[in-house]
């Protein structure tokens, strides 16, 4: 399964575990005590889910994450999102160049280990900057730099 994690109703700290929904309250469930699990309510606005890899540094990537990102020698620094393509069922790092070209990276090769340049389960590439819950300052400048292309 999948791991997940969300900032905590109670007092805005990161829980991380299994999405678990029960009518109009989210949780984070992270382990049973006795048979009867552990589980913490969070905002449903910042829960996103683990990707599965590593940045260059060892970090766990997560979607919603704000990742700068080796694109190539012109833009050796990008900065974008990771988000969820439903069209393409993966995830995706999102980015605008400064003309507001759009530009994306699809992440799926990685898990698979199907590029050469990097061990399945890590993208040297990335490297965790922040995320959009926690620096909306961030994401900002990121905007006024040309947008976020995709949702």
């Amino acid at each position: 399964m999948r791991k997940y994690r969300g900032k905590r109703v109670d007092n805005g700290e990161w829980t991380y575990g299994y999405y678990f929904k029960i009518w109009e309250q989210t949780y984070i469930l992270w382990g049973t005590t006795n048979d009867i699990p552990n589980m913490e309510e969070v905002d449903p606005k910042t829960v996103g889910q683990s990707i599965g890899l590593n940045d260059k540094i060892g970090q766990e990537l997560w979607e919603g994450d704000i990742s700068q990102r080796y694109y190539n020698e012109h833009y050796p620094e990008l900065i974008g999102v990771i988000k969820w393509d439903e069209t393409q069922a993966q995830f995706v790092w999102y980015a605008k160049f400064p003309n507001g070209e759009a530009v994306s990276c699809n992440l799926g090769h990685y898990l698979n280990g199907h590029s050469s340049s990097h061990k399945k389960g890590e993208s040297k590439q990335d490297l965790v900057i922040g995320n959009i819950t926690d620096n909306p300052k961030l994401l900002t400048k990121v905007k006024d730099m040309g947008g976020i292309a995709g949702k």
